[in-house]
């Protein structure tokens, strides 16, 4: 399934939709049903005809007149080359540009191609079913014999009905446009009144894919031919119009959908504007996780909007051309350092950088393991790096790495011990727990007493129970080790 080149919500702009039941509606459906990640019209099956495609009967000349005066106000004074894309083996092409040898055609169907090539042999004929190749069984591929950006516009009349593979079709026409250039599609809709499309049939139902048949108006066909550009290939802003309105004489609406090539500075501005949003939601994410934490704990201490980003994880994020960088310092068991290298994380929200000890078995049986001298001469080494932040409180440097911060790693480490101990009571009784879940009990018991121990919370009579109890845990899950605290 095609998804879009960028991530980003369609840019439509609809022209006059107040003088179109249809384009209102349109107006409505992208509003109220936008496009999914998906392509929803991606699939050889729905492009499947009856029939091949034969030459098409001209439009009337009502609809070519309409056509033509579209073309010139899209076109101006052309001078760049320009690739019209036709089933009926017509031009509605300005004459200048066929007389300045800017114009190529390439057909839809082998008739239109013999007929305009014996027509009109001075210009340049291409047939687009001798440009395409089915590489696998879901679809065609698509290789016109150009470079890219070589026209300043594509013009196609009629042919999306029959496109058998559209969005290879469109992103073959993307390469080949210039950055800033024009892809216009004009069709006509299904007439208001149904019963008039028996003789007003706007395409070939022979040749036409059954997506195209299968469409409720004119609405759905616009939408359809919408998604066309969106999932292709990075356009800008599409344009929708109704060039030729319904009328009595003119039963079936006549549409343009266009849109522009991006350049390379609005590729360079969309894309910042992209990471941009991202990190928004990072940040969002981040705010709500601490929300989230705090209404299960109303006892916390609250943290204020300007810690919410920075304070879990400490998340730092920066914003480049074509990427974003997140890089997040993990939460541990004692309080943060005041700096220290970033360690660089892919997760996005508070969850994922907090590296819950509940879950990490690795650094559960660690902890289980430090010993009794270990964590007090950790506690004094932090004790003295706080006595010098104080003592150099004058500096700059010093004083704006002193931040607020241990205050929100507290308490994400006093939640995780609170659960630990929650999860202990709750299941010290059951009977039903296996070995693994057993031991695990054991790790978190031993984990909290060991995190009070460096915190210097025991009384001596439960010091006297945990080194006991250390002891004779750690002869039971590791014969080999050496009792805490004695010496080689």
């Amino acid at each position: 399934m095609a998804t879009p080149p960028l991530s980003r919500a369609p840019d439509f702009t609809i022209v006059q939709p107040q003088d179109s039941k249809e384009l209102l509606t349109f107006e409505r459906m992208v509003r109220v049903k936008p496009y999914p990640v998906e392509c929803p019209y991606d699939g050889a099956e729905l492009f499947d005809a009856a029939e091949p495609l034969r030459m098409q009967p001209q439009p009337s000349r009502t609809v070519t007149t309409a056509i033509k005066q579209f073309y010139r106000k899209l076109l101006g004074r052309p001078t760049s080359p320009v690739l019209e894309h036709v089933c009926d083996g017509n031009t509605r092409l300005p004459h200048l540009l066929h007389r300045r040898g800017l114009a190529t055609q390439l057909h839809a169907s082998e008739s239109s191609f013999t007929s305009a090539a014996a027509a009109n042999s001075r210009w340049d004929h291409l047939c687009l079913s001798a440009l395409q190749q089915r590489v696998h069984p879901d679809g065609l591929e698509y290789s016109l014999p150009f470079g890219e950006s070589a026209f300043e516009a594509v013009l196609s009349h009629g042919c999306v009905p029959y496109a058998e593979s559209p969005l290879p079709l469109f992103s073959e026409l993307h390469r080949i446009v210039k950055p800033g250039g024009t892809l216009a599609v004009t069709f006509s809709g299904s007439p208001p009144t149904s019963s008039k499309w028996a003789q007003f049939a706007t395409c070939d139902p022979r040749s036409a894919s059954l997506a195209w048949l299968q469409a409720a108006d004119s609405a759905d066909l616009l939408y359809m031919v919408g998604s066309f550009f969106f999932y292709s290939a990075e356009w800008g802003s599409i344009e929708v119009s109704e060039i030729l309105p319904h009328s009595d004489t003119n039963p079936a609406p006549l549409y343009a959908v266009c849109a522009r090539k991006m350049t390379n500075r609005q590729r360079f501005v969309h894309k910042a504007a992209v990471d941009v949003a991202r990190l928004q939601r990072l940040r969002e994410a981040a705010a709500n996780d601490v929300k989230r934490e705090a209404r299960r704990d109303p006892n916390a201490p609250s943290v204020n909007a300007a810690d919410k980003g920075a304070s879990v994880g400490r998340t730092s994020v920066s914003v480049s051309v074509g990427r974003t960088s997140v890089s997040t310092s993990p939460v541990g068991v004692g309080p943060a350092p005041p700096s220290g290298p970033a360690v660089p994380t892919g997760a996005g929200s508070a969850a994922g950088l907090s590296g819950s000890a509940f879950g990490d078995k690795a650094l559960q049986e660690g902890a289980a393991r430090k010993s009794l001298q270990e964590s007090a001469r950790a506690r004094r080494e932090r004790q003295r790096d706080e006595g010098a932040v104080t003592a150099g409180s004058t500096s700059s440097a010093v004083s704006t790495s002193s931040e607020p911060v241990e205050d929100a790693s507290s308490m994400v480490r006093r939640k995780i011990l609170e659960t630990i101990k929650r999860g202990i009571q709750e299941n010290r009784g059951r009977t039903d727990l296996g070995e693994g879940e057993r031991r695990m009990l054991d790790h978190m018991q031993l984990y909290v007493m060991e995190t009070k121990v460096a915190e210097t919370q025991l009384s001596e009579e439960e010091r006297r129970m945990w080194e006991s109890m250390k002891k004779d845990y750690i002869n039971a899950h590791h014969p080999s080790a050496e009792e805490p605290g004695s010496s080689s």
